[in-house]
């Protein structure tokens, strides 16, 4: 036992596997895998919509990734009663989302990985087998995205505007990667989710973009389900989840950059697509443009506007400076002409986004924020 840090081995004496019979080595239809930190009374709550299902073929994959809320063993009393099997792993340090999302799916056995948030939940005991129903009517796609509703509202968000198979290859992954950006309602055949782990996007907070990109441009056939079969966003009286909106207002607010998960996006999306299809040449540089191309026409634009909206015209400005072409696409090849279209929307959405009245942006944030999220590019 010499040079074992005492800390961690006391972590890891704490790692079981449980269930109704105390665990079983079969692998199941889904692992539901959770990077936790934190926010134990909404993992509770999320437990109770498992519990809930009435397709049982499932197993709960938890990575604990050293919570400190002081709920750790109220959590794993409760996982040890559950009527589920459960594979719970307590991190001897904190690996932070990407490889706390790494672990949880490193834990899994089933032939599908559903990746899940810990304040997330499945909307209906019918979620887990309208999967399944899907599953096997489009002959086991190797990835699938959900739609998901709010928590509060029940709301669909509307990420998936129609139930259809998008078929294998990198248009279809083009066509899906902007939809994996929220991780819950995320599904990925559990043995490439696992064969493909890698430390190399940590940071990027978007490792399940990672695995959708590969598994999907390589040839895995993507399914999309338009029903909102995931709440989002679990709300607990008396407890508070930390969000962007939260930070305190700058004021004053100098122009500064701002660096946001989003700048890490294009390069993953592009190196993940053209690794997973090999792609070179033109292909490989029509990739790249077609990747870059949604980020600065779908998704900058409502993201400036929502950071102005929170903090300020200067704030939103520091986004753009962290999101410039410059730094957010300079991994990708683009090509001369390719690069000038990229700087010439970039600014045309800068100077729209600083323009724009903010009782105008409030009036439509729905509808932008259901374009930021959609597919309808289909990897134009």
């Amino acid at each position: 036992m010499s040079g074992v840090n005492p800390d961690e081995q006391a972590r890891s004496s704490q790692d079981f596997d449980a269930g109704p019979d105390g665990g079983t080595d079969a692998a199941p239809t889904f692992s539901i895998c959770v990077p936790h930190y934190n926010r134990t009374r909404h993992l509770l709550v999320a437990l109770q919509s498992l519990a809930a299902q009435t397709y049982r073929d499932f197993e709960l994959c938890i990575s604990d990734d050293c919570s400190t809320d002081g709920r750790g063993e109220q959590l794993r009393r409760a996982l040890r009663a559950s009527r589920f099997a459960v594979r719970y792993r307590l991190q001897p340090r904190n690996l932070r989302y990407d490889g706390n999302l790494r672990s949880a799916i490193g834990l899994s056995r089933g032939r599908f990985c559903m990746l899940m948030g810990n304040d997330d939940c499945l909307n209906g005991p019918e979620a887990l087998a309208t999967i399944r129903r899907a599953l096997e009517t489009y002959r086991s796609p190797s990835a699938v995205i959900t739609d998901f509703a709010d928590w509060r509202s029940r709301l669909p968000a509307r990420r998936v505007l129609e139930t259809r198979a998008l078929g294998g290859g990198p248009a279809a992954a083009l066509a899906g990667f902007r939809n994996a950006s929220f991780v819950s309602g995320v599904v990925l055949a559990g043995d490439q989710a696992r064969a493909l782990a890698t430390e190399r996007w940590d940071g990027s907070e978007m490792y399940q973009v990672y695995l959708l990109c590969r598994i999907v441009s390589a040839g895995g056939a993507l399914l999309q389900i338009s029903e909102p079969l995931v709440l989002k966003d679990i709300v607990v009286e008396g407890e508070h989840v930390d969000s962007y909106v939260d930070e305190p207002r700058l004021d004053p607010c100098p122009i500064v950059l701002r660096d946001k998960p989003l700048a890490r996006l294009p390069a993953l999306a592009g190196a993940s697509i053209v690794e997973g299809a090999r792609l070179r040449g033109a292909s490989l540089r029509r990739c790249h443009f077609a990747v870059a191309r949604q980020l600065y026409i779908y998704t900058f634009a409502y993201w400036l506007i929502e950071y102005r909206r929170i903090q300020s015209r200067a704030y939103a400005l520091g986004v753009a400076v962290a999101l410039s072409p410059s730094r957010a696409c300079r991994d990708l090849e683009l090509g001369a002409a390719g690069r000038a279209a990229i700087w010439t929307w970039f600014l045309a959405v800068v100077c729209a986004a600083m323009l724009m009245p903010l009782q105008l942006f409030s009036r439509f944030r729905e509808a932008l924020y259901r374009r930021a999220k959609s597919n309808r590019v289909a990897g134009r």
